[in-house]
């Protein structure tokens, strides 16, 4: 195995049990499939991207629920698996709570977008947790 460059893992894991927690309430029957997030250092806070896939997504709740609101498509973004256009679920208020615990980022910077083929990527600004070597030390 060869981690990829910056990456402790070569492959991704995606999670049916994980993807619930991206969905609110009246979407939770569909069926999201989530990464954990990539970790990547940045300044001021880290950053977690983190990626999806819904099955069926064409005859999902999270899409009659984005076509029913009128969302628009965003303007400047496409998605960057097969180039479809992408929704803001951001922009769409359907980013629940439980996606910032699920990724342990801060409540406010959660972004992802859907894009009309059911691909989900998006980022979150990652809480900063105690070093393990403080613990151990103190």
């Amino acid at each position: 195995m060869h981690p990829v460059a910056g990456h402790f893992a070569p492959k991704t894991r995606f999670s049916c049990t994980s993807g619930r927690s991206f969905l609110i309430p009246s979407c939770r029957m569909d069926v999201l499939y989530v990464s954990d997030p990539c970790e990547h250092t940045n300044e001021p806070e880290d950053v977690g991207l983190f990626r999806g896939v819904f099955k069926g997504f064409h005859n999902s709740e999270t899409k009659k629920l984005l076509v029913a609101r009128g969302l628009q498509y965003e303007e400047s973004e496409v998605c960057p698996f097969c180039k479809a256009r992408v929704w803001s679920m951001g922009r769409s208020g359907m980013i629940p709570r439980s996606a910032s615990t699920r990724l342990a980022a801060y409540d406010d910077n959660v972004e992802y977008l859907i894009c009309l083929n059911g691909h989900l990527y998006g980022r979150c600004a990652l809480l900063h947790l105690s070093d393990s070597d403080a613990c151990e030390n103190g």
